[in-house]
């Protein structure tokens, strides 16, 4: 890993979709620095008075990278990120950067909003009230504003945004709602957010809403206690198939991928896999598009992944995952289980953490604390699904083994790879841009500031241990001022043209980049528009700290001797250890 600096930060950061520019939100104001020239602010976006950066509640770029937005319970400001960039739309470059602000955007103030972020384009805001009173869409060119009533999904900003989707391409806002007990879908304009289209879908408790890729579908599903059930409608509303998990016909098939477990075969038949058969368990739980909108990932509460065939809306692949895996069921196929604190020797000097290939059949582990089980909680399944860049590589893991990562190729319907941690795995998200190229964060202290990235072309996963530039503990085992995390923070990815595969970390105090290493095609350290940082300072074996500079500087050892010259007559000498040896 090749590291940048160390740079102030807050606990609201944010890196910029494009990856050019690291915003701050500090209570002086939004301090905007340009990852090319990091040690200087490029602007400083200021706040209104009666807006308190302390209580925001959202704070996030737009996705062309040219504003910000900040939200509080009573106020929005949008404003443009740099001083000097006119928009980019062949305005007047003289004019006063944009700025916009929002008050009593949630009138009845009950609460603060569950969900405030930019909408389709920069000239509109999304807002979702608390309680789901209403989902308001602002139009900041035209000054007017949309309110639609009742949205169905809005406990929290993770599942307001699964309750409503943009139509790629066209920008047609669809939601979920629901009045008298009943879903609705409403479709409407992206320009003025007027109602174009609106049905009562064949649902009880419809639990999301999203568009195809290609924007030719629109998909919802039921919630899991009714079973598998997901709807496909065209733009129009028109129904066009309702899945219910079940082959047609009663007929069988085309693969049931299994890895290579004892005594069963990489491509079983589902008569020979009864843990395929999910008709007894809940429903749909998770819905992911791969890129090109080919197919559909849908995970439930069994251990298996159903893939879907958008050319013909049925399901052709089952992943099964097994509770026994064979580290030679293929030879591409590797299992990677992580190592902490090995002997300095075996691992990078960067890192305690490394990756070791299995070389004997292993199971995933299970749950950190089965002791502290609640049994009315206790849930099985898929906890996550993601395609990659290139829409082959399938990442997924299960709520039984929570600290495992499976890899699988969709074309194949085999597994690549399998990554076990020590830490339950917080998230496994592919790069952007950079095909088949996946990080995972983990939660837990030992874990905090630490980054995987897998990549098939790569030896062995690279570790991104920012751990190693935030250090926790000075010489005299108290705290470094400013040194304790502020929230949940995990590393994430830079996007970034023309580069490696490069990270975004921050504590809540500083936030550090990080290019990765694993990939030959970027060895040219003039790649990075950072200025590469000096590599981390030894441990000293006495303090278990960083020395200083000026502590590695000195010649003679950190302990404080006393030179002979300068005992004093009164002081005693010292007695042998060995009485017996003394002459009488």
């Amino acid at each position: 890993m090749r590291f940048s600096g160390k740079f102030k930060s807050s606990s609201h950061c944010l890196p910029s979709p494009c990856g050019r520019m690291v915003a701050t939100l500090l209570p002086s104001g939004i301090h905007v620095r340009t990852v090319d020239q990091l040690h200087e602010v490029a602007n400083v976006v200021t706040l209104p008075s009666d807006l308190s950066a302390a209580g925001a509640v959202s704070f996030e770029w737009s996705q062309s990278s040219k504003r910000l937005l900040v939200a509080t319970s009573d106020q929005i400001l949008v404003a443009a990120a740099l001083a000097d960039n006119g928009e980019a739309d062949g305005s007047d470059p003289d004019q006063p950067p944009f700025r916009a602000v929002i008050r009593n955007p949630s009138l009845p103030v009950v609460a603060k909003p569950t969900y405030v972020g930019f909408g389709p384009d920069d000239d509109q805001v999304y807002l979702c009230s608390a309680f789901g009173i209403k989902f308001a869409v602002f139009n900041l060119h035209t000054g007017k504003t949309v309110e639609i009533a009742n949205p169905k999904l809005f406990s929290s900003a993770s599942v307001c945004r699964r309750g409503f989707s943009l139509r790629p391409g066209s920008h047609h806002l669809a939601i979920l709602t629901r009045t008298a007990g009943k879903d609705w879908v409403s479709v409407h304009d992206p320009d003025s957010a007027a109602l174009v289209e609106s049905w009562d879908p064949d649902t009880l408790d419809a639990q999301g809403i999203v568009w195809s890729p290609d924007g030719r579908w629109l998909v919802i599903w039921d919630s899991p206690a009714h079973g598998h059930k997901l709807l496909f409608y065209t733009p129009d509303g028109y129904l066009f198939k309702t899945w219910t998990g079940e082959p047609p016909g009663g007929g069988s098939i085309t693969k049931v991928a299994m890895a290579d477990v004892e005594g069963q075969d990489q491509n079983a038949s589902p008569s020979d896999t009864p843990a395929v058969d999910g008709s007894l368990g809940s429903g749909v739980r998770l819905v992911q598009f791969s890129a090109n909108a080919q197919t559909l990932a849908v995970g439930d509460a069994s251990r298996c992944i159903r893939i879907i065939d958008m050319s013909s809306i049925v399901e052709c692949t089952r992943l099964v995952h097994p509770t026994t895996l064979n580290p030679h069921a293929a030879s591409s196929f590797k299992i990677w289980q992580e190592q902490i604190d090995l002997p300095s020797t075996s691992v990078p000097v960067d890192s305690s953490h490394a990756f070791v290939e299995a070389t004997q059949n292993v199971s995933p582990p299970g749950r950190m604390n089965p002791t502290n089980f609640d049994a009315t909680v206790i849930s099985s399944g898929s906890s996550h699904i993601a395609f990659d860049a290139s829409s082959t590589l399938l990442v997924t893991r299960l709520e039984e083994a929570p600290s495992t990562v499976w890899v699988w190729n969709t074309e194949t319907a085999l597994l690549c790879a399998v990554l076990m941690l020590h830490a339950s795995v917080s998230n496994a998200v592919w790069h952007p841009d950079s095909p088949q190229t996946l990080l995972i964060t983990c939660e837990g202290g030992k874990h905090r500031g630490l980054g995987v990235v897998w990549n098939p072309d790569y030896d062995a996963p690279q570790v991104a241990d920012f751990s190693h530039y935030y250090p926790l503990v000075a010489n005299d085992n108290q705290p470094v001022p400013g040194s304790i995390p502020v929230g949940k923070h995990w590393p994430s990815w830079l996007r970034l043209d023309g580069v490696p595969p490069s990270l975004f970390y921050s504590d809540g105090h500083d936030f550090t980049l990080a290019a990765v290493d694993g990939d030959v095609r970027y060895k040219n350290a003039d790649l990075l528009p950072w200025k590469e940082a000096a590599p981390p300072l030894p441990l000293s074996y006495l303090t278990n700290q960083r020395w200083t500079l000026d502590e590695r500087g000195r010649e003679e050892s950190p302990l404080e001797l006393v030179p002979a010259a300068e005992i004093s007559e009164g002081d005693s000498d010292l007695e042998d250890t060995f009485h017996y040896k003394k002459e009488e």
